[in-house]
């Protein structure tokens, strides 16, 4: 299989699941070619250099503006024969990537890419299938474009959501999302423990994340969960925010505290939680459920992450925590209802699918007609 995924370095998440499903292709097709490029540096370096640093700077400095930019895309309506003008020209350089790759297969792991590579399917201009594995728990138009030959969705519920577009049912599947193979050898190892002691005794691990950029509320979280808790160990990932690192490492704490910078075995430290607190990023929350962890939610960005939280609460696998003084005493409620936590991780664990790669590209060989897949898995 010639298989050429499209993703974005605007945060880490779109990057994981491209290579995810990347490394899941060359395991079990091990002839294959994958290439992961991003879409924005392909079109343009330059380009990509401005909208990293525009994003990074509004999700820090002004984020309701993120919201406000995002909610353009909650209708399909929203999208203007300008924007059409503006992808065509924007797709030059894609095409020219494209047709020295020749793939069998494009697969999209970001929104701007999968609607770029919608339109060149939608024209003419490729002829190849194009997919798409959306990350998030939620769906905006940008994700979506009749060009797209087929869907990957993160739950059941988003199959209605994305169909509301005029997407239909045929072309969309409902895998999950794909996670680091990591996470697979914590999940099996985690199996051979009976249910019933995953939940009895004393819950004292609580583990603080804010993704690779290690944004959000994390410092004063801490600080009140600190206040009211007695013995805890508090782990936070503080990825590259190094002013976070030393900040918490210069700290007097009463409790335990493991101030950590980014990490490569995320899986094995994340299993050590009795709860993951964390804003509500796609594939974070998604390695989480993977392993059966309550989540408590923090500092949403406005627009996608809003939206993720609506859905794991409904979902029944996560709370909110208060930016203030009360952030502690929320999570020691929690940890002491046992009860709670039990159904929390239940109803994790069968929200999730921890196979999600091998099945999408399963699916995704079958739909090209790829005849390999079965020898390279029975050999």
């Amino acid at each position: 299989m010639r298989a050429i995924i499209f993703s974005a370095s605007v945060g880490s998440g779109h990057d994981q699941v491209a290579k995810s499903i990347a490394q899941d292709i060359e395991q079990r097709l091990p002839n294959s070619v994958v290439e992961i490029h991003d879409v924005i540096k392909t079109i343009s370096p330059f380009l990509s250099k401005i909208l990293l640093e525009s994003y990074l700077g509004i999700l820090r400095h002004m984020p309701e503006v993120w919201g406000m930019i995002h909610n353009q895309f909650d209708r399909d309506e929203t999208k203007d024969p300008s924007l059409n003008l503006a992808n065509r020209l924007l797709t030059i350089e894609l095409k020219k990537c494209l047709s020295d790759f020749n793939p069998d297969i494009i697969i999209c792991t970001h929104p701007f890419a999968s609607n770029l590579m919608g339109g060149l399917r939608f024209s003419g201009d490729i002829n190849c299938p194009a997919v798409t594995i959306i990350t998030d728990y939620n769906i905006h138009s940008y994700w979506v474009h009749q060009g797209i030959d087929r869907y990957y969705l993160a739950h059941p519920l988003l199959c209605d959501y994305l169909a509301s577009f005029g997407i239909p049912y045929s072309q969309i599947r409902h895998y999950g999302i794909p996670v680091r193979k990591q996470f697979n050898k914590v999940w099996e190892d985690a199996q051979n423990q009976a249910d019933h002691e995953k939940f009895v005794g004393k819950y004292s691990t609580l583990l603080f994340m804010g993704g690779g950029l290690g944004l959000g509320d994390i410092f004063h979280v801490l600080e009140n969960t600190d206040r009211v808790m007695q013995d805890a160990q508090l782990i936070v990932v503080c990825g590259h925010n190094d002013k976070l690192y030393y900040e918490i490492r210069n700290n007097s704490w009463k409790n335990a505290i493991l101030p950590l910078q980014f990490v490569t075995n995320i899986a094995e430290v994340m299993n050590q939680a009795d709860v993951i607190i964390t804003k509500p990023g796609g594939i974070t929350c998604t390695e989480a459920l993977v392993l059966g962890k309550p989540i408590a939610l923090i500092s949403p960005i406005p627009g996608q992450e809003v939206r993720n939280q609506q859905f794991f609460l409904n979902l029944g696998v996560a709370i909110t925590l208060p930016s203030g003084q009360f952030a502690g005493h929320v999570l020691r409620e929690l940890l002491d209802n046992e009860e709670r936590l039990a159904t929390m991780h239940h109803l994790a664990i069968h929200s999730s699918n921890i196979n999600a790669a091998e099945d999408i590209v399963t699916d995704i060989t079958a739909f090209i007609g790829h005849n390999s897949l079965d020898t390279a898995i029975h050999k």
